[in-house]
């Protein structure tokens, strides 16, 4: 999956390292932010073609980063909200907030794999 950027949005350093291992074995390029605000600093001078986010985060949620996303920025980059909440309103809500897709932490690496996959269009081989 070569030219194909993915953006980490997490406050944790492990989930960072553990995604960013997991997407360069498809050879995805990973960018990593600590939280919503440093997410869309990023986002001004490298845009990335799908965004995994976290929920909770320090500075700006998830929720806030997706909706300043979805709005102020017109961003239409596919986002991924990837979260230890599992409750059924808390993936409603992300879609609400203009999520395309939301997966429950820990993602297991086949998993991500796929889903990365599925949401870059690329067919299985």
């Amino acid at each position: 999956m070569k030219n194909f950027t993915v953006l980490v949005v997490d406050d944790s350093a492990t989930v960072r390292a553990y995604h960013q291992m997991c997407l360069q074995k498809i050879g995805v390029t990973v960018l990593a932010a600590f939280n919503g605000q440093e997410a869309l600093e990023i986002l001004l001078d490298n845009p990335a073609d799908l965004v995994l986010l976290d929920i909770n985060m320090p500075v700006m949620d998830g929720y806030a980063t997706l909706e300043a996303l979805r709005g102020r920025y017109e961003n239409d980059v596919p986002v991924m909200m990837v979260s230890t909440e599992s409750e059924y309103m808390d993936s409603e809500r992300a879609l609400t907030y203009g999520a395309n897709y939301y997966a429950v932490k820990p993602a297991k690496e086949a998993e991500l794999i796929e889903l990365v996959k599925l949401m870059a269009g690329v067919e299985e081989e």
